[in-house]
């Protein structure tokens, strides 16, 4: 038996990049990953407490066709690693080029601007020492099946 829908809230999920690539167009600049992928159960630990999550294949749908590719794309959401506001992240590090769901997920290609923060997070990416992307938007709609257990 399944627990009763979330109230709408706002959410960040973080995700491991899938199929990572840097686009040869000869710039060097433009990456292609997936940001979410579908179908995937992905162990969450959140105000909420600690359960699994699978994003459903429509739940990006209205937001790419709202947003097209106007989403920000800002480094660590403009947060220190302790979550902190960071002024010197406010500035954009990319602008989408493509945003678009598919049958696996969330495809997103995003053109890493000429600036020092971007180029440090591509040189991290190339380097492969930052290895997922997070969004964050609003939780619509979510119902838990079970719960994730400690231990091995």
């Amino acid at each position: 038996m399944s627990e009763p829908s979330l109230h709408v809230r706002p959410v960040e999920r973080i995700y491991a990049l899938d199929d990572l690539t840097i686009r040869s167009d000869g710039s060097g600049r433009v990456v292609e990953a997936y940001a979410a992928v579908f179908g995937q159960r992905s162990e969450i630990r959140d105000q909420d407490g600690h359960y699994f999550e699978e994003n459903s294949p429509t739940s990006f749908n209205k937001t790419i066709k709202d947003k097209v590719t106007r989403f920000g794309v800002l480094f660590n959401h403009a947060r220190t690693v302790d979550g902190q506001p960071n002024p010197a992240a406010t500035m954009p590090i990319g602008v989408p080029l493509e945003v678009r769901a598919d049958e696996r997920g969330v495809f997103t290609a995003t053109r890493y601007l000429d600036n020092p923060l971007a180029d440090h997070v591509l040189d991290a990416i190339k380097q492969g020492a930052l290895t997922a992307q997070s969004y964050s938007g609003r939780l619509m709609r979510a119902e838990r099946a079970g719960r994730a257990t400690s231990g091995p």
